[in-house]
């Protein structure tokens, strides 16, 4: 990462940091970026929405920060794709909003260069503007419409000067190869794997850890349904973050409870747990790269990007793949694994 940023970005400039909300991952892998701009240039301004922008708030309250149109995804149905399609227009509509607010915080903070996270409004047409994505090709069961998604998504990068992969260049060494290599017909940089947790070394407190994440209302379905289940764990100290600020089910009062974590709690809790719980998002995939701890992954149903991680990790002893609709099995998984 500080090899590319090196060469794409200058002492003297003014950045903007803008990662889509789409849970918290897009916001998460920023953290280390923003971090490292912090250090490097001039200023370093941040813009979001919902918990993303919570999140960078609580991370980073010495930079401002400013609200940008949320993209409002309707899941109606299980397949992301199609709940995409329904919901086009409002993505349209966001798009073109965020893109005029942009252009005006530019003006009023003579931003020079947008780092824009899978927001696709957030280019500069006369300044830089560089594209952070892992997905240069898009992955779903029915091949014609991977290819669609994956064209409309070149055309969209296509705005923007560079894309940056947060994968190894070197397929064999690739976390996601089928997602982040392709030949994209634009100037791209990897820049390995970005995790804003800080290694930490503890001794282990938690058996279970559960990390709630993701779009609603999946990362609400998850959290009723592990509350149903876990409490059946007899005689375990367990951990839950929750991932959002709204108020959800009550879990056993012997549980330690976070509604939103910090980087550096994310880093404590996760080091010092036996198990994690928790979707396979590339964003926790990236953490866990930097800390093996042996995981259950439960894919958002009809997210064919987290079905291709949890497969292609749980060939590995440490990591189980679990389906949100055999939950009911859960207990039964643990139980073998801890």
């Amino acid at each position: 990462m500080q090899k590319v940023l090196d060469q794409l970005l200058d002492p003297s400039d003014i950045v903007l940091v803008a990662p889509l909300h789409w849970g918290l991952g897009h916001a998460t892998r920023c953290v280390p970026l923003i971090r490292y701009i912090q250090q490097k240039c001039r200023e370093v301004h941040i813009a979001s929405d919902g918990i993303a922008l919570e999140f960078l708030s609580k991370e980073f309250p010495e930079l401002n920060r400013f609200a940008l149109p949320g993209y409002n995804v309707q899941y109606r149905y299980s397949d992301i794709s199609l709940n995409v399609l329904l919901s086009g227009f409002s993505i349209l509509r966001a798009v073109i909003l965020e893109h005029i607010q942009i252009k005006k915080i530019a003006d009023r903070h003579s931003i020079t260069v947008v780092i824009s996270d899978n927001r696709l409004g957030c280019f500069l047409t006369k300044k830089r503007s560089y594209y952070i994505t892992h997905q240069t090709r898009l992955l779903h069961p029915v091949r014609w419409i991977s290819a669609i998604g994956t064209w409309l998504h070149v055309q969209s990068m296509k705005r923007f000067d560079a894309c940056l992969i947060p994968d190894f260049e070197q397929h064999k060494e690739a976390i996601a190869p089928h997602l982040s290599h392709s030949n994209l017909p634009l100037i791209s940089y990897f820049i390995g794997p970005l995790s804003h947790l800080k290694l930490k070394s503890t001794v282990k407190k938690w058996d279970i850890t559960v990390i709630l994440s993701g779009p609603e209302p999946q990362r609400t379905y998850l959290e009723l349904a592990l509350q149903q289940e876990i409490p059946g764990i007899q005689n375990q100290n367990v951990c839950i973050i929750r991932g959002t600020l709204v108020l959800g089910p009550k879990w056993p009062k012997t549980y330690h409870i976070l509604d939103l974590a910090s980087g550096d709690e994310v880093a404590e809790i996760i080091s010092s747990s036996r198990l994690l719980i928790c979707r396979p998002g590339y964003s926790t995939i990236m953490d866990l790269f930097f800390y093996p701890v042996p995981a259950i992954f439960i894919p958002t149903p009809g997210q064919s990007e987290q079905e291709y991680l949890a497969s292609k990790l749980a060939d590995s002893q440490r990591y189980f793949c679990l389906e949100q609709n055999q939950i009911n099995n859960i207990q039964k998984t643990i139980k073998s694994l801890i």
